[in-house]
């Protein structure tokens, strides 16, 4: 040490010693504070498409996927109206005829009852037994003087026709036994139109007979009138 030096420590003394401090680490066990995470969500990025499988055409990027198939909505088939002439089907039918015929004979012959007897079968027809009396000059032969008397059993189809069903017709054949028993093979028709409540009706008919039992050379015809009623 020089001179000088020795020399201003006697003046002025010792210098004072400075202490400079150092930070302390901070204790082991004291939790170092943590700013609390933020609160806002993170959206996650939309995922990329597949990539295409080699060998197969990828899609274009315009292409749209196709919409769903529209769904059809099953038809429902109304149940058909009930016919009323069907739930009548295979009911007993009946009619009675009452009326007037005339022949090559002018005394006309009279038909107190003609009776049908049968049933509704699948279409719009009724099909049964016919029985009738007549009594006159249209059976034309006379037995010693007695008017000739016939009576009839055919096998007759009968329904209604035209518009609210105001139409009727039978037809029908078979034979006919003029007093005792003389056969005569017979076709009959009858055309009648409703009237009232719809049973009773007013027509016409037309029947052409040959009496076998006469030896007739030809059929002869007769024509009349009659009115009744039936359940058709």
């Amino acid at each position: 040490m020089s001179a000088a030096v020795w020399a201003a420590w006697l003046l002025v003394g010792p210098a004072e010693s400075v202490e400079v401090a150092t930070p302390s680490a901070a204790p082991a066990n004291q939790s170092a504070e943590v700013a609390p995470a933020s609160e806002t969500a993170v959206v996650p990025a939309p995922a990329a498409p597949p990539a295409p499988v080699s060998g197969q055409p990828s899609e274009p990027a315009d292409s749209q996927p196709s919409a769903p198939a529209a769904a059809t909505t099953p038809v429902v088939h109304a149940a058909p109206a009930p016919n009323p002439a069907a739930a009548q089907r295979g009911r007993f039918v009946y009619a009675w005829w009452m009326g007037l015929s005339l022949g090559i004979s002018p005394i006309p012959s009279f038909s107190p009852a003609t009776v049908f007897l049968g049933g509704r079968t699948r279409g719009p027809w009724a099909v049964g037994y016919q029985i009738g009396l007549s009594l006159g000059g249209a059976e034309r032969y006379w037995g010693e003087g007695v008017m000739p008397v016939a009576h009839r059993h055919h096998v007759t189809g009968m329904r209604s026709f035209g518009r609210n069903r105001r139409g009727l017709v039978a037809v029908g054949g078979g034979a006919a036994f003029v007093w005792p028993l003389s056969p005569v093979v017979e076709a009959e028709t009858r055309v009648a139109v409703r009237f009232g409540s719809g049973r009773w009706h007013l027509g016409g008919l037309v029947r052409l007979g040959w009496d076998i039992g006469h030896r007739e050379y030809a059929p002869m015809p007769q024509f009349g009138l009659f009115i009744g009623t039936t359940s058709l």
